[in-house]
């Protein structure tokens, strides 16, 4: 019933999932400090290169 392009895909989307949970618990990217764009998307990369070091 599950192949295992379908197990491949379910593990992608997992970490991908840990990722986002992670981005929103613990750098509140869920809500965002700035009202420009640019700023916005800066925060969003601070807070993704801040995430993969901690990794």
């Amino acid at each position: 019933m599950e192949g295992t392009g379908y197990r491949k895909k379910c593990s992608i989307r997992a970490g991908a999932e840990a990722m986002v949970s992670e981005l929103v618990r613990g750098h509140g990217i869920r809500k965002s400090r700035h009202r420009n764009e640019v700023r916005t998307q800066l925060q969003l990369i601070f807070s993704a290169i801040a995430c993969n070091v901690k990794r």
